[in-house]
């Protein structure tokens, strides 16, 4: 049991680590772990609301009507991004930092 809380708080570190070389440090954003050797980086989208045909919503509020809306919620997509090559580098294997 000891052991299973201590690879989790390592991972922890690991993640945090990888968060602040993307420059979000102290965030909870998952990360993902991808081909190459990508160095960790921030993308995605945040949350949001569309027209059902796909247009961006910017004040949902002014759009409301009673009983009838054509607004979808998006939710957000935000990440940190790293490559599998940049983190062996760094001696970190993806199964360290899940």
């Amino acid at each position: 049991m000891e052991t299973n809380n201590k690879s989790k708080r390592h991972a922890r570190e690991y993640r945090q680590f990888i968060r602040a070389a993307a420059d979000v440090a102290g965030t909870s954003y998952p990360v993902k772990i991808v081909d190459g050797g990508q160095v960790p980086s921030f993308e995605g989208d945040g949350c949001h609301y569309e027209t059902r045909g796909g247009e961006r919503i910017s004040h949902p509020g002014a759009y409301k009507k009673k009983g009838f809306s054509n607004m979808v919620y998006v939710s957000s997509s935000l990440r940190v991004q790293v490559g599998a090559a940049w983190l062996a580098a760094r001696s970190i294997t993806a199964e360290m930092v899940a």
